[in-house]
């Protein structure tokens, strides 16, 4: 079993390494295993400890490998940014369904639909990310789909909707020939 280099290590401190390795041999514990462990202990203590900006750091070139080259691979990473801001500076580990919840819901005050599905999807898989790299020990924060999509529904039902005229079944023969008189 090593103590450490020779220049770094005194040989005070290398008698009281080794004495110590001794005797835990001596009660039946492995001294190389227990470093080891000791190891992958402080190893998981710093991987809890980053935040959302941190691993969105992390993740997005990985991201932005499996996206096509252009314009949408900067805006993938510019929406997170932006909208995410408000749990930036939070460990990942203590993000909470809540507090994205609380992001999306903003969107949809603001009637913006369409980029609080896209969110809710690139927080999602942010997450899952987090809780394979071991950043994260509970669940994903939004991976109960369906209860977070009644909350966002609910909260889209008492905003203001706009609706577009539709086209009755019996108007599609006049609309059809009216759009064959059309250039273009």
């Amino acid at each position: 079993m090593g103590l450490g280099p020779a220049g770094s290590v005194s040989l005070a401190r290398a008698r009281e390494l080794a004495r110590a390795a001794h005797d835990m041999a001596r009660s039946g514990k492995d001294p190389i295993k227990a470093r080891h462990d000791a190891r992958n202990e402080a190893r998981i203590v710093d991987l809890v400890s980053l935040t959302f900006s941190q691993v969105l750091k992390e993740f997005v070139p990985i991201k932005q490998q499996t996206l096509s080259p252009g314009k949408y691979r900067d805006q993938w990473e510019n929406s997170v940014s932006r909208y995410t801001h408000p749990i930036g500076d939070k460990l990942v580990s203590e993000i909470a369904g809540a507090d994205v919840l609380t992001i999306l819901n903003e969107l949809t005050r603001r009637q913006r639909h369409e980029t609080r599905d896209k969110l809710r999807l690139k927080i999602r898989e942010i997450f899952d990310y987090c809780i394979a790299k071991g950043y994260r020990t509970a669940e994903n924060p939004i991976s109960r789909k369906a209860t977070i999509e009644d909350k966002l529904r609910q909260a889209a039902a008492t905003a203001a909707a706009e609706h577009y005229p539709a086209l009755q079944l019996r108007d599609v023969g006049r609309f059809w020939n009216a759009l064959n008189l059309r250039e273009g």
